[in-house]
């Protein structure tokens, strides 16, 4: 038999108010620790261009959400100051009010005791859901406004109150101002299931005015939402831009861009899969890679078992499934119901809470990753809560508290899986960043790299003069107080056609110093010169890597780039005659001849014959490996070398360099040369540029290069651009 239904007491509204309480006090050790440079500084950069006075869509480009979460940020910052530690605390709030309401939901379907029990999974559910509840963005106001709009929503069906249903709807409208597919999905399949509702009541037809009244109040109470900021914007000047942004551009996304992740397949279960691996670092936890990685990439379960396959498949259908499996129980005990016209009061919570599960499964698009896949799981997590309680109580007493004792006993083992996972997460992000705009820890190789880089901008960079973050790092100009130009934060793909063109201009009109560059970068999201090819050209062309910020091997790797000067001076080698055996092409950021690497002794040359002039001559350039493949090389260590022959004599070497970006983080750089040709003046030689290294480098002719090779003559002329 299942539980009937209780109405909400004192006693719940107190324990309401404890599971609030109990999550800002069990969460704040750890609310500081750890930093998002792309998804966190996104939304935190945009809040505090409101408050400089920018308009959202108009002057500032938004990629999909509505203005809701960083409007809401910005109103924050001026209660409580511009920093990632104030944002922290209105997160650390928001996961409060969340728990809280699923508390209230969860009482609808399940007795106070297991309503706690599924508020205790939800707690270890947020460590696991990592970064989201760790970081401000707008996902996370957006699901605590859904989980009281769905609170309210239960309450309005209990109490049969117009006003709950019509403050539902303003909640739902709340939700969708955050993030539109969360409140209009769950909006929708709430809709749907107010329809249904009364037919679930005593027998007979219900009228036309009870079932269209809480759906006409829940869509007024949508609408009181949605008004009056789109009637702002409208005012403001940026309708037009809010519509091709957070409506035309996510469904071209959707159309569009075929890169991000779908569910794993589920089959094979048995052995590991390779697409599934693949793209591990987007499915595999977050919180995992984050504080245990080196061993659980070492351990022999990951290496030669498919447990971790097998275990992250069932986690990732485990949504789905429970769904499937609510709405056909559930469903048929419904339709039995209602075919002997037999009432049971359990039928509409357990559809609200259908409703509220099927939306965030409609919510769930692409990306299918880990971070957007948590998002899903406690709507899902009730329907298996309250499903096991349902199996309890048709079972015998002795196989009822069989299953009731391993369900808790596999809730403790979560929790002290949790708990290890908190207390070590809090020791490794020990690294205070303590400017301004952060008062958080991050970890002791990203913290100090993210501190020189910022010092390195306030000294280098006027105050007030923008400095462009590129391509997904938008923390880092929100730590410096910088504007972006062109009013964009982030490049990536489905963007305005005319993106590269309004930056361009702005950079053009503005002429910043500074431009600081990830090269660390996600591959489903396509290179940075793909994504953006005019802006990569014109950056080729007006700036040059100045220093590169890298502490670890497989660690981030940012860099800045300086201006170059307006004249360089010399004639290019690709115009006196040709290179044979070379590529032109363009990495970050140079034009560059790119050299087939060979093995030690063997490596086929580049060759240039040129005319040395006479008097003074020298050939200046860079050598080096592409910058795109510094991160996760295996291959090295390099050795360039340039010799010159004049006809009929043996070959001189001029350069002979060897260099490891792979291991060393020292020679992730452009390396300068200058080689005196003077000895050879009013020659004709042969230049021969090598690139050896040992074994067999993947994609070996995209690999080393030399960059903007040139001759100089006399004492005029430029030593070098970088």
């Amino acid at each position: 038999m299942a539980h009937a239904p209780e109405p909400l007491g004192g006693r719940d509204a107190l324990w309401a108010l404890t599971i609030g309480v109990s999550a800002l006090l069990v969460f704040l050790p750890i609310h500081d620790r750890w930093l998002g440079l792309l998804d966190e500084g996104y939304v935190l950069a945009i809040a505090d261009e409101v408050n400089r006075g920018r308009v959202l869509y108009r002057d500032i480009w938004i990629d999909n959400p509505f203005p809701g979460a960083f409007t809401l940020l910005a109103l924050w910052f001026r209660l409580a100051g511009t920093s990632v530690a104030s944002s922290r605390l209105l997160t650390l709030a928001g996961f409060a009010v969340y728990a809280s309401a699923l508390f209230c939901f969860a009482r609808a379907l399940l007795p106070r005791r297991a309503a706690l029990g599924f508020v205790t999974f939800v707690f270890a559910w947020r460590v696991w859901a990592f970064p989201h509840w760790q970081v401000h963005g707008y996902s996370l106001p957006a699901a605590a406004a859904v989980a009281l709009a769905a609170a309210a929503a239960m309450a309005a069906y209990r109490r049969r109150s117009r006003a709950l249903w019509l403050a539902a709807g303003v909640l739902f409208g709340c939700t969708t101002l955050c993030k539109q597919s969360y409140g209009l999905a769950v909006a929708a399949t709430t809709g749907a299931a107010l329809v249904a509702l009364p037919f679930l009541e005593p027998p007979g037809r219900p009228r036309t005015r009870d079932v269209l009244a809480p759906l006409v109040l829940l869509g007024a109470g949508l609408l009181v939402a949605l008004g009056p900021p789109l009637a702002q914007l409208a005012a403001q000047g940026a309708l037009d831009d809010f519509v091709r942004q957070a409506i035309v551009q996510p469904m071209r996304g959707a159309v569009g861009f075929h890169a991000y992740l779908r569910l794993p397949d589920l089959w094979p279960l048995h052995r590991q899969d390779a697409a599934l691996r693949a793209a591990i670092g987007s499915y595999f936890p977050a919180i995992l890679a984050t504080v245990w990685w080196p061993s659980i990439s070492a351990s022999w379960l990951l290496r030669e078992t498919p447990v971790w396959d097998a275990g992250l498949k069932l986690v990732y259908w485990a949504p789905v499934f429970t769904f499937a499996a609510a709405t056909l129980v559930w469903g048929g005990t419904a339709a039995a119901d209602l075919s002997r016209r037999r009432v049971d009061a359990v039928h509409g919570p357990r559809l609200l809470a259908l409703a509220l599960a099927g939306g965030f499964l409609l919510a769930f698009p692409p990306p299918r990753d880990w971070t957007h896949l948590m998002m899903v799981v406690p709507p899902q997590a009730l329907l298996g809560a309250a499903l096991l309680r349902d199996l309890t109580a048709r079972l015998p007493g002795p196989a009822a508290r069989t299953v009731r004792t391993a369900c808790w006993a596999a809730l403790a083992l979560l929790l002290g899986a949790t708990a290890a996972l908190v207390r070590d997460f809090r020791r490794q992000m020990d690294f205070p960043l303590d400017g301004p705009r952060a008062g958080v820890f991050a970890d002791r190789q990203n913290g100090p790299l993210l501190r020189d880089l910022l010092e390195h901008v306030e000294r280098v960079v006027p105050p007030g003069v923008p400095v462009p973050i590129y391509p997904l790092q938008p923390m880092i100009g929100f730590l410096a107080g910088r504007e972006p130009v062109g009013g964009f934060h982030v490049i990536w793909p489905v963007q305005d056609p005319g993106r590269d063109d309004r930056i361009i201009a702005d950079l053009e009109g503005l002429r910043p110093p500074l431009v600081v560059y990830g090269l660390s970068q996600y591959a489903l999201l396509g290179r940075f010169q793909e994504n953006a090819p005019r802006l990569f050209d014109y950056l080729v062309a007006h700036y040059a890597i100045e220093r590169v910020f890298s502490r670890e091997p497989y660690g981030t790797v940012l860099a800045t780039l300086a201006r170059r000067p307006d004249e360089t001076g010399g004639t290019a080698l690709r115009s006196m005659g040709g290179v044979e055996g070379a590529r032109e092409t363009r990495w970050p950021f140079a034009d560059v001849l790119a050299v087939p690497v060979g093995p030690p002794g063997g490596a086929t040359a580049a060759h240039a014959r040129i005319d040395v002039p006479s008097g003074e001559a020298r050939l200046v350039l860079a050598y080096g490996i592409n910058p795109d493949r510094w991160l996760g090389l295996d291959a090295g260590p390099f050795t360039f070398s340039v010799t010159v022959a004049p006809a009929g004599d043996a070959p001189r070497t001029l350069l002979r360099r060897t260099i490891d970006p792979g291991r060393e983080v020292a020679d992730r750089r452009w390396h300068d040369a200058t080689l005196d040709l003077s000895s050879f003046a009013g020659q004709r030689v042969d230049l021969a540029l090598a690139v050896e290294a040992p074994g067999a480098p993947e994609r070996p002719d995209d690999l080393a290069g030399f960059a903007e090779p040139r001759l100089l003559t006399g004492r005029s002329g430029l030593a070098s651009p970088r």
